[in-house]
């Protein structure tokens, strides 16, 4: 998420997107978030927000969590994300149980 008011929370997304691909697991689920949205002092513009997050291959939305602008639909949107994350990485795992060794019994 970064302010849509500071370029500077702006500019501090290519590092943290840098540090997801790198140490994240294959095909997270990420959607990059413009906040206050409602804000009259626009300082990174809806555009940037949709180039940066198609070149790091994010989700984009914005929102303003002061009104509560497009919140929910942007919870909605990562509940589809991981969603989709998980249903296309679905793995079977088979546990197999080794049957139980009886003590036998002896006679003398």
């Amino acid at each position: 998420m970064y302010d849509i008011s500071s370029p500077q929370s702006f500019s501090a997304i290519s590092y943290w997107a840098s540090c997801i691909q790198e140490s994240g697991a294959e095909h997270v689920a990420v959607l990059l978030l413009g906040n206050k949205s409602d804000c009259a002092e626009r300082k990174v513009q809806t555009e940037q927000g949709e180039v940066l997050a198609k070149e790091c291959n994010f989700g984009f939305m914005e929102c303003s969590a002061a009104t509560g602008e497009n919140v929910i639909q942007c919870l909605e949107s990562v509940a589809r994300m991981l969603s989709q994350t998980l249903g296309s990485r679905r793995e079977v795992t088979v546990l197999h149980k080794e049957p139980e060794k009886r003590k036998g019994s002896r006679c003398c």
